[in-house]
């Protein structure tokens, strides 16, 4: 038997009070920021905008955190299946992708453009394990070699040694954004692709014109920061408590430590994961639940679960709920494993428990409280374990079993 409370969905609607930025204290002229960001749902929302709370420089600061997680995390990945509509831009390029072409006997970088499109093929100088030098592309514009050839020649060139890359991944230079590339697996390979080119002339250049292709074997490099997961999560349940509950309730000095670990901004630490088509590498490189403890030093106690909403892949999930007075938040995105906050205590109470949940398959966002109106549908919230005694406690609720 499983024990649960019941909620039902509500309208939210932002407190237009003395319109200070939750962030910074400041004065927040009108400014539309997201709380879940809108390259993660299929259309434009209103139910989680807050329109009168967050300035624009402390959004901006937000966003840099955002941009970071979906320019290189799987999250990135994730969102070209699920998000990504024909009129929306894509960040793949920046997550380097590899698949292997059995007619070239090569490892191909590739990107994804657009909803669920098929492989397109980047332009690359690959220098082969038999010393040639081959031009391979889907297009194979002249343009791209002779930009390759100078950017060399000149050592302007960005470099990309990455250990990780399989044993037979031949070194190369690419184009991207007008900036050249050379990737390789080791510095004395990338040594080696550099001396080659630039002691070469241009008819020693094989050029191949490739179609994408289905594969089993595909690889896409990521980078993963816990730091800078937990700081994306953050913000969206600081956000989210904002929308239910004001911003009043937000400046108080119990969050002031969930603004200052937000605001600190991307980490430059970070490690990175590989995913081929069955998953995660190695089973260091899966995302796992997360937890943190935001308070200022408070002894937040550390004997309490969280509360771990089912979300499908695709969804979204905030819950913000408070267990003997401190302030507790899960988040999952995209049906990643939930990352879970104590947001302020010992003594910061709430006026009910929250959920602000998107679901992709019917794109919209539904907030929920909990019952109180036995008119209206419930929807039932499972609890596990001791954390349904302390909800329960706090709340002082009738707990119902199925």
């Amino acid at each position: 038997m499983s024990e649960f409370i019941a909620l039902q969905r509500f309208a939210p609607k932002e407190y237009q009070g003395e319109s200070k930025c939750i962030w910074c204290k400041q004065q927040a002229p009108r400014n539309r920021a997201h709380i879940i960001s809108r390259k993660l749902t299929l259309t434009s929302h209103e139910t989680a905008v807050l329109k009168y709370s967050v300035c624009q420089t402390c959004n901006a600061k937000c966003s840099q955190i955002e941009r970071w997680v979906l320019r290189n995390s799987p999250l990135g990945w994730v969102r070209l299946y699920f998000y990504l509509g024909s009129n929306k831009g894509s960040d793949s390029s920046t997550i380097p992708a590899y698949f292997y072409d059995e007619d070239q006997r090569e490892w191909l970088i590739y990107t994804l453009e657009g909803w669920k499109s098929s492989k397109t093929i980047d332009s690359q100088l690959i220098l082969t394990n038999e010393g040639q030098l081959r031009l391979i592309a889907e297009h194979l514009p002249d343009t791209q070699l002779e930009t390759i050839r100078n950017s060399i020649g000149t050592a302007t060139y960005a470099v990309d040694i990455r250990p990780t890359l399989p044993e037979n991944f031949s070194p190369r230079a690419l184009v991207d954004s007008g900036r050249v590339i050379v990737i390789a697996r080791t510095q004395t390979e990338l040594d080696t692709y550099v001396d080659t080119v630039g002691n070469s002339r241009p008819e020693e250049e094989l050029r191949h014109r490739v179609q994408p292709k289905s594969t089993t074997g595909s690889r896409q490099h990521f980078k993963w920061s816990n730091e800078n997961w937990l700081k994306f999560c953050a913000k969206i349940a600081y956000e989210t408590l904002c929308l239910f509950e004001g911003p009043d309730r937000c400046l108080k000095p119990e969050f002031e430590r969930v603004r200052f670990y937000v605001l600190a901004g991307a980490s430059d630490h970070h490690r990175e994961v590989v995913f081929d088509e069955h998953g995660p590498v190695s089973h260091q490189d899966g995302p796992i639940p997360l937890h943190i403890d935001l308070t200022q030093g408070q002894d937040c106690p550390t004997n309490f679960s969280a509360i771990y909403p089912r979300v499908a892949p695709g969804m979204h999930s905030v819950v913000l709920y408070e267990m003997d007075g401190w302030v507790c938040s899960s988040v999952s995105i995209a049906g990643f494993p939930a990352a879970s906050m104590v947001l302020g205590g010992p003594d910061a109470h709430l006026h009910d428990l929250y959920m602000l949940v998107y679901d992709d398959e019917m794109d919209e966002f539904d907030a929920v409280c909990l019952a109180y109106d036995p008119s209206q549908p419930v929807i039932a919230l499972h609890l596990e374990g001791h954390m349904n005694k302390a909800i329960v406690r706090t709340y002082k609720l009738k707990c119902e079993r199925l």
